[in-house]
Parts: structure tokens; C-alpha cells; sequence
């Protein structure tokens, strides 16, 4: 089966139903489940991620020929140049699995080929991306989801590429879905999927069925990219040029954070378009009572003059 995400084709022997079809004749990336991986001796591991309370959530170490990422006790991968193998740990559910690999390990496999994939969530506005990048657990989602209601079209929820085109900067989008928590969906007047047994997060999919015209999976131009950050009040300030590029490079994909190549090839990509990058800060409240308030202020700021 072919499937599309982050407008690469993928192959797979199992159903991923969060992706649209590809009508592709080659995969640019082939999926392998329920393989057997085994990371050579004497790599060194380093954390990518971590949790809240300081304990590593994702380590990470570079084969000569591959990158080997473990995500806790739930699950290893192994990646190489078109390649994605799958080793569940535990009984972790396909849900979880399906997570991991979309949201987490299919970005980080991209970056390891030196693509530029922003940790955001994305909306069309008028037919052009706006971006939220920020830290895991921002609110990233719930803003995609309160601008959904205010007319956008969801691109992304967690992850999306950059890419120069004859026009500028595009945005790909990962694919068209939504996960929440409970209290950012009834914000946003939408439906969640119940949680899979042995279901390892919180967060849940958007299935809306009333609600089809909400996603969209095809690539648009770039229009403003907001960080967020929290405050007592709203307030939406542009950065400069080159603060504009720090921002991209602390919010990018990195599958070797202690690799200072990989950090200066993002830097010089980053470089080569700078001057298209139109990137703000958005202070909010974390309050859902000003939700909407926030949502209607963001959609009107978002629209370019």
C-alpha cells in the first residue's frame, strides 16, 4: 500500500489510516513492522527528548550506514536512506505505533537526509501556511484546531517541511490530522477518538466526520510562522532577520543534536531564504475562557497586507 506524507510516498504492508492514499509508482520511503532491530555495540547514545520531569523520552544514536532513535520502553527504529524499520517494545498498541512513526520518527528520518522539518502545527489562511512552532506542550494544536473554527484549514499538527519553490517558500504539510486533550477539544467544539486499549498518551484524534473540509494535504506558500509563548496578555511581536533563523533552527527537526554539521547545513539552508521568513512572536494567556478572543485575533493578524 502507498501512502502520502510530507509529499513523499510511502510503502507500507500495514494500514495507516491517518494517511492519504498515493498513487505513486515508487516509494520514496518504505516501511518495514515488526522488524528486528538490533543497534550495533558500542554506539553512543544521547537524548534528543525529554520529559517534563527531566527523564530521557527519546535517545538516540548514529550507525555507520543508518540513525537508531528509541522512544522509552515503547518502541525502536531504525533509519536509513529509504528505509523505516519498526521494533515495538512491550505491548504497544498500533495507535501508539502509528504515533511514534508519524509524528515522531518519519520527521527525525527526514532531517537525517537533510531536509528542514519544523516542529509545528499548520493552518491555511486565504490559501497561504501559518505556522505555530514552540515546545511540546505549547499549544501548538489547540491554536490549529481554535483557527479552524474561525474559517483556516488545517494543514499540520505537529510537523512541516520547508522547501524553496519557484515562488518562494512552500510549507508541506505532515498529513491531514489533529490529536488533542479533552479540554482543548471542547474549546474547539470538536469530536475525539475514544482511547485504543493500553493506549500510551493522552491526547486523542480529532474524528469529525461532519467536519471533512477542515484538513487539507496539499502544499501552500508560506505566509507568517508564530512562536508561541505565554504571557497575561496578547501580544504579537515580529522578530528580526536573524532571530527569525534562530527561532527556525531551535523549532527544526534535528536526528543528531550534538552533530554541529547537521547544525551548520540546517544554518546555511536556513541562510539561503531568510529574507522570505516573516516570523512573530504570539504572547497569550493559557486560558480557555479567551480562547476564541486569541483564535480571531491571530486569524485577522495572519492575513498579509
Amino acid at each position: 500500500m502507498m501512502y502520502l506524507a510530507y509529499g513523499r510516498a510511502l510503502e507500507s504492508d500495514q494500514a495507516l489510516p491517518e494517511l492519504d492514499a498515493a498513487s505513486a509508482v515508487r516509494a520514496d520511503i518504505r516501511l518495514v513492522w515488526d522488524a528486528t532491530v538490533h543497534a550495533p555495540a558500542g554506539l553512543r547514545w544521547t537524548t534528543l527528548w525529554r520529559f517534563s520531569s527531566g527523564e530521557p523520552w527519546v535517545t538516540t544514536a548514529r550507525a555507520p550506514n543508518a540513525h537508531h532513535f528509541r522512544f522509552g520502553g515503547l518502541a525502536e527504529f531504525r533509519v536509513s536512506a529509504s528505509l523505516i524499520e519498526m521494533a515495538p517494545r512491550g505491548r504497544v498498541t498500533g495507535a501508539t505505533l502509528r504515533h511514534l512513526l508519524l509524528d515522531q520518527a518519519l520527521p527525525l528520518a527526514l532531517a537525517s537526509r537533510g531536509a528542514l522539518v519544523v516542529h509545528a502545527s499548520a493552518v491555511s489562511v486565504e490559501g497561504r501556511a501559518v505556522l505555530f512552532a514552540g515546545r511540546a506542550g505549547a499549544g501548538k494544536s489547540t491554536l490549529a484546531a481554535l483557527l479552524a473554527r474561525e474559517g483556516a484549514t488545517i494543514l499540520a499538527d505537529d510537523g512541516v517541511l520547508l522547501e524553496e519553490s519557484a515562488g518562494g517558500l512552500r510549507a508541506v504539510p505532515s498529513y491531514p490530522g489533529l490529536r488533542l486533550f479533552s479540554d482543548s477539544s471542547a474549546a474547539a467544539a470538536l469530536t475525539l477518538a475514544g482511547p485504543e486499549r493500553g493506549d500510551d498518551f493522552t491526547k486523542r484524534r480529532v474524528v469529525d466526520a461532519t467536519k471533512p473540509e477542515m484538513f487539507q494535504s496539499a502544499a501552500a506558500p508560506l505566509g507568517r510562522i508564530y512562536v508561541l509563548s505565554e504571557g497575561p496578555a496578547l501580544s504579537i511581536d515580529r522578530v528580526s532577520r536573524r532571530d527569525a533563523a534562530m527561532e527556525i533552527v531551535r523549532h527544526a527537526y534535528r536526528a543528531d543534536v550534538e552533530d554541529p554539521l547537521v547544525l551548520r547545513r540546517q544554518l546555511d539552508a536556513i541562510a539561503g531564504f531568510s529574507a522570505s521568513l516573516d516570523v512573530w512572536i504570539l504572547t497569550r494567556p493559557r486560558d480557555f475562557s479567551k480562547a476564541r478572543e486569541v483564535a480571531r485575533a491571530v486569524a485577522a493578524h495572519a492575513v498579509l497586507r
